[in-house]
């Protein structure tokens, strides 16, 4: 329960609350454009990358690329994610 979650797409901010009800309190989770971030080089350091990302438009193509780069840069380290697809 020290891990550091992370969801990127916000929504309401729900997930956050329902994640510390089960013990998991160190979440980020925060109403930030998660591409910016990308681009920016400034993703907050994670050990779990966990989301339901939007269908919409072209987010699962740009989740799926982002995700494979980190995996590429972390191949020494473990790289843990979980997605709702």
């Amino acid at each position: 329960k020290d891990l550091i979650l992370w969801d990127p797409y916000y929504c309401d901010g729900s997930i956050k609350r329902h994640m510390a009800s089960l013990g998991y309190t160190n979440m980020i989770h925060n109403n930030q454009d998660f591409y910016s971030l990308i681009e920016q080089h400034s993703t907050p350091k994670h050990d779990v990358f966990m989301t339901n990302p939007p269908y919409s438009e072209n987010h699962i193509d740009r989740l799926l690329q982002y995700l494979n780069s980190t995996i590429k840069e972390k191949q020494r380290n473990n790289t843990t994610f979980c997605l709702l697809m």
